[in-house]
């Protein structure tokens, strides 16, 4: 009878601890698992920052081009300006007699 309740607190200590190191891995779990979940939000969350920085950035480009453009277009029109405005100055080719070649051929 002695042997017989020994052996059953030697099985009930040992069940004790059986679900103590079940308990103890199960929190484990679970904390590694909550970590995990922290970890893809979080890379998620750095993801979707990239994903807006990299629009902002191609948007800002894209801006700057087309300022560039449009400041190389105003540039353009203000020398087309300019040169139309001065006065023309008739060069030795525009004096020159087209016709006077062809009576030197003869």
């Amino acid at each position: 009878m002695q042997e017989e309740r020994r052996k059953r607190r030697a099985a009930e200590q040992a069940s004790k601890e059986k679900d103590e190191i079940i308990e103890s891995i199960t929190e484990d779990v679970v904390h590694e698992r909550a970590e995990k979940e922290r970890e893809h939000a979080e890379n998620a969350r750095l993801r979707s920052e990239l994903v807006r920085e990299r629009k902002r950035e191609d948007s800002k480009r894209k801006r700057d081009a087309e300022s560039d453009e449009e400041d190389q277009d105003a540039e353009s029109d203000e020398l087309e300006e300019n040169t139309a405005k001065r006065p023309k100055i008739a060069s030795d080719d525009d004096n020159y007699d087209h016709e006077d070649d062809d009576d030197d051929s003869s």
